[in-house]
């Protein structure tokens, strides 16, 4: 008689077991994330963006919905600037302009450099919309909020003084 009870809750907790098994095996895996700065408060920036991950089946990039999320900066965390500039000055600009009307392809002038998240504040404050791109170690996919391994900010592009 005791073996009887027992038997349902052993089938419900073996259910329990695989349905969890396979939500696992099905969650998508990032660990990537690019969107807009909101808000820098501290060690936490505030972004709206997309998790990014790789079709497995093609090189193609997918991004999720768009999401609000907390990014957490930590001692670990490298946080880094893109500053690009055309590699002409304003006049060269002009002229090409004047000439025939565009600007040729050229390599853009790069500079990186690894900044403070006050420096981030400061450049969001002075160009108003900054976008970055943040990687993790682990699967962010989905979270509300996650510890950033780096991050990355392009700065607007500019022309050479």
């Amino acid at each position: 008689m005791d073996a009887k009870k027992l038997i349902l809750p052993l089938i419900i907790l073996g259910f329990a077991v695989v349905l969890l098994f396979y939500s696992r095996i099905n969650q998508p895996e990032s660990f990537e994330f690019r969107g807009s700065i909101i808000n820098v408060d501290a060690d936490v920036i505030t972004t709206e963006g997309s998790f990014i991950f790789n079709d497995e089946n093609s090189s193609a990039v997918v991004k999720s919905e768009p999401k609000k999320v907390k990014i957490i900066v930590n001692g670990n965390t490298k946080l880094t600037r893109v500053n690009a500039n055309l590699p002409f000055t304003f006049e060269e600009i002009k002229n090409f302009l004047k000439k025939d009307g565009k600007v040729p392809g050229a390599t853009l002038d790069r500079e990186e450099k690894n900044v403070s998240v006050e420096e981030l504040k400061s450049d969001l404050e002075r160009y108003g919309k900054i976008d970055i791109t943040v990687t993790s170690g682990k699967n962010i996919y989905g979270k509300n909020s996650f510890n950033a391994g780096t991050i990355t900010y392009f700065l607007p592009l500019g022309i050479r003084e």
